[in-house]
């Protein structure tokens, strides 16, 4: 696991009772190949390191410290990830997780989409671990067990509803115009540019979602599900924004000039749809678990 640290750091020791055990802790420590200077302190449980270089490890200097028979302080937390869809997603979180300094471990869940991580306080926290989630092209919704958890919350339902809806009745309404039998003739403006106005929205405004994580993702090397929605639907958008501008123009003689905005707009729906759907499901579930917990007698 690639977790080397910065040069200077401080590390919570657990198991000291006297002076002996901070020579052993001290001893334990110098012996590691890249530790220049250890300093370790009683009273603050704390051991304070400087190391020749960043290539040391912070699991080589764990293992050297319980070798001793003493520990690492370290904090456990789960945090509520936003933007997986795939078993690549899964891999691309705990890579970026298990990367960040101080950190120890992380697991991942795609169905539950749980990040579970254990880390060393002083050398990381929510907010580095926030970071590098985000920097990966993914979200943290919050800390779960924490009151200010918003994971699912009614509001992001609601907005997920509301990008929902409108990009299904756009949607419907661009099919229907277009099974329609000789519409240009039917309306006194130009079908396309009417298919156009109306897939627009749709493309840019309920699938921001798609662009945003894809961007994420793409400045990081990687990609996800949502690049392909982004890529695919953006592909039949723009070609068909081309036919709709240039259709007349000398390329495409012979060729077929049919829009695509049906497709587009329609793809965009079905997957708003279903990520609407699960994630109702989640916060009813979620609703129901919180209420069983609030029934436990308290002790």
């Amino acid at each position: 696991m690639p977790d080397q640290i910065s040069p200077h750091i401080t590390l919570p020791i657990t198991g000291m009772t006297c002076a002996a055990c901070v020579s052993h802790v001290s001893d334990a420590l110098e012996e590691v190949e890249g530790v220049e200077r250890v300093s370790v302190n009683l009273a603050t449980e704390k051991a304070s390191l400087d190391l020749k270089s960043d290539g040391v490890e912070l699991s080589t200097l764990t293992h050297a410290v319980e070798d001793a028979g003493y520990g690492i302080g370290t904090r456990k937390t789960t945090l509520a990830i936003g933007g997986m869809t795939c078993a690549a997603c899964v891999m691309h979180v705990e890579n970026a997780l298990e990367e960040a300094d101080g950190v120890l471990s992380a697991s991942v869940n795609l169905a539950t989409e749980r990040a579970s991580v254990e880390y060393v306080p002083g050398l990381a926290g929510i907010s580095e671990l926030r970071h590098s989630v985000e920097d990966a092209g993914y979200s943290v919704a919050g800390v779960v067990g924490d009151p200010n958890d918003d994971a699912a919350t009614p509001k992001d339902v609601r907005t997920l509803r509301n990008r929902m809806a409108f990009s299904v009745a756009i949607a419907a309404v661009i099919m229907a115009l277009m099974a329609i039998p000789n519409a240009t003739d039917l309306f006194p403006f130009r079908m396309d540019f009417a298919l156009l106005a109306l897939a627009t929205p749709v493309q840019f405004w309920a699938g921001r979602g798609f662009y945003t994580s894809a961007w994420s993702a793409a400045r990081h090397l990687t990609s996800n599900m949502n690049t392909l929605i982004a890529v695919g639907t953006s592909v039949a958008y723009l070609y068909s924004l081309v036919v709709t501008f240039f259709g007349g123009a000398a390329f495409f003689e012979g060729r077929a000039t049919d829009t695509y905005f049906d497709t587009s707009s329609a793809i965009i729906a079905l997957v708003l749809l279903g990520k609407f759907l699960e994630a109702r499901a989640k916060s009813r579930a979620s609703n129901s678990i919180r209420a069983l917990i609030d029934l436990q007698p308290k002790t």
